[in-house]
């Protein structure tokens, strides 16, 4: 049984992505509150009474009690057995290795974005390779344990992370992978797919083929470019700042990047 559902949220928070796209894979029902990360807005009073974490995103069931789901995997998980099992695997096994990897990637993959971040805000080239050459060696075993160059030449690059089906391990993972992808390119100075590398070769097709799935982009550019401003975001004032500073179009990889350098890297 499903409840009415408040979804405390900030649009540039990579935690909040990952439940976003399982969301909108799931068609979840819910009334979305834009929590301004910049204002520090999660330690004000009023969101702490809600969610004494101080954390986005967070599920509050409105009619189950005000009952709080916190953390980005946690709330994976609750999309998955209330709205969508299919975003898992079936049988025991198939679950238990989607959680396996996403553990993995949580602790080998997505803390290398602030790694690398923090060794370039501190001019440390030589600590910015190290941990660059350590993520693709962490993305080169997961690789080799999911079969992915392999899937990726026999579906010609329709595949996904643990196998054909879109689970929760691709929510996880992508926006943390898409943000990299950006800023290493276009901040950092280097390249996370080096093309020489078959199995990096498998992650760039993967992250290609995974973006253009309606619920990534219904989370990010389409979104924002079908959503009136002040409906959704008007509170927030990295948004208002990009918005008067924006001519005629939306751009969801230039908010991003310019979000990340003025959080992180200023």
């Amino acid at each position: 049984m499903t409840t009415t559902l408040k979804y405390y949220a900030s649009i540039l928070c990579p935690y909040v992505h990952r439940t976003w796209i399982a969301m909108e894979e799931s068609n979840v029902p819910r009334e979305h509150i834009e929590i301004d990360l910049h204002k520090q807005e999660t330690r004000s009073e009023w969101y702490t009474n809600i969610n004494p974490h101080q954390k986005v995103p967070a599920f509050v069931l409105e009619d189950d009690n005000n009952k709080l789901v916190v953390e980005s995997l946690v709330l994976l998980e609750y999309i998955a057995e209330v709205y969508n099992p299919n975003l898992l695997p079936q049988d025991a096994f198939g679950k238990s290795q989607v959680r396996r990897w996403i553990a993995f990637c949580d602790d080998n993959i997505t803390s290398y974005l602030f790694k690398v971040m923090m060794a370039k805000k501190s001019n440390n080239e030589e600590q910015l390779h190290q941990h660059v050459s350590q993520l693709q060696s962490n993305m080169k075993l997961l690789a080799k344990h999911t079969h992915l160059v392999k899937r990726v030449q026999e579906t010609n690059g329709k595949t996904y992370l643990y196998s054909n089906e879109f689970t929760t391990l691709d929510c996880a993972l992508l926006p943390f992978l898409y943000r990299m992808h950006l800023m290493f390119n276009k901040v950092f100075g280097v390249t996370l797919f080096d093309e020489s590398v078959e199995e990096l070769r498998a992650w760039k097709s993967y992250l290609e083929y995974a973006i253009q799935r309606p619920s990534f982009q219904r989370s990010g550019q389409k979104f924002y470019e079908t959503t009136p401003f002040e409906k959704v975001y008007g509170n927030n004032s990295a948004m208002k700042e990009y918005a008067m500073n924006s001519i005629d179009t939306f751009d969801f990889d230039h908010l991003i990047v310019d979000s990340v350098v003025k959080k992180y890297m200023k």
